[in-house]
């Protein structure tokens, strides 16, 4: 009875183990794809800043601080937030 309680455990505890594993190469896997998303990000950012300067400064500078922004990897919402910040300064400058 205890051979089996004690086989028991140890597979258990490897199966614990082989997920555990699994799980560590999804978090890295994860990481990976959220620096390649922020690349993309900082790429469209500066096509923005470049389109500011020649067709719509406000706009574009808001979209590029939208993309620019962190949070707006984690949270959508508060990357938009800061597009619009950013365009309805431009806006006002230009007025």
């Amino acid at each position: 009875m205890h051979d089996q309680a004690r086989t028991n455990a140890n597979n258990a505890t490897t199966e614990l183990q082989a997920m555990a594993a699994q799980v560590s190469k999804g978090v890295e896997e994860l990481n990976a794809g959220v620096s390649q998303v922020d690349v993309i990000m900082q790429h469209l950012a500066g096509d923005f800043e470049a389109w500011a300067k020649v067709v719509d400064e406000p706009l574009g500078k808001g979209m590029a601080a939208g993309y620019r922004s962190k949070a707006g990897l984690i949270d959508f919402e508060a990357g938009v937030r800061a597009m619009w910040r950013e365009m309805e300064l431009g806006s006002l400058k230009q007025r």
